[in-house]
């Protein structure tokens, strides 16, 4: 479950999904590899973060699909009934699902 705590978001400048902590400000919402800090004049640095949409954000559910893909809020999925859902919550979602016989098969913020 280690991964539970992993977020996803499309990044603003360019598109691509990036994985990681989340962080936000008063006006922006981040995804970042490295852990952000203040320094002295009480600014948020955020040096190797992404800023990201922050509709696109969605959090780990802790869960890999038969493929062994990590399955986030917001993933469209094949359930084992062969019909299509999306992960609206990750609390539901764990507790009922059975992610060993299911695929990811794409996003709700992703053009299809």
């Amino acid at each position: 479950m280690k991964d539970r705590h992993l977020f996803r978001g499309k990044r603003i400048d360019n598109g691509i999904w990036e994985e990681g902590f989340y962080i936000c400000d008063k006006f922006h919402s981040y995804i970042g590899t490295c852990v952000p800090h203040f320094d002295e004049y009480d600014n948020l640095c955020i040096e190797h973060n992404f800023e990201v949409d922050p509709k696109t954000i969605g959090q780990c559910t802790g869960k890999r699909d038969k493929n062994d893909k990590l399955i986030f809020e917001g993933d469209w999925y094949i359930g084992v009934d062969g019909e299509a859902y999306s992960v609206k919550d990750i609390h539901e979602f764990c507790c009922f699902e059975d992610s060993d016989n299911i695929e990811v098969v794409g996003h709700i913020h992703e053009d299809n």
